[in-house]
């Protein structure tokens, strides 16, 4: 089994991998969670292909951006950034 499982043809009939095809197929892998004050801050997994990991990172407690790190697939964007307005995530952008 791969991180890559299940994921979708693009419209060339090529796979197409993501930030979040990647992190959701990571749930079906033991995870190890670390926290620091109470506070989630990363999430390690053990896939057939490695290690994949994740760093949540946070602003004034709130939830910035998710980081992927790892055993990752060349040309996947790894940093996962939420735009908030008045506390609703407005916006998500990839890099």
């Amino acid at each position: 089994m791969s991180v890559l499982k299940g994921v979708a043809s693009g419209s060339s009939g090529d796979i197409v991998t993501s930030f979040e095809t990647i992190s959701k197929n990571l749930k079906a892998y033991p995870a190890t969670l670390f926290y620091s004050g109470g506070v989630l801050i990363s999430i390690s997994y053990i896939t057939p292909d490695g290690y994949i990991s994740k760093t949540l990172g946070y602003i004034n407690n709130i939830l910035t951006t998710i980081t992927l790190s790892g055993d990752i697939p060349d040309g996947i964007d790894l940093i996962k950034t939420l735009s908030y307005t008045n506390g609703t995530i407005t916006g998500v952008s990839y890099s």
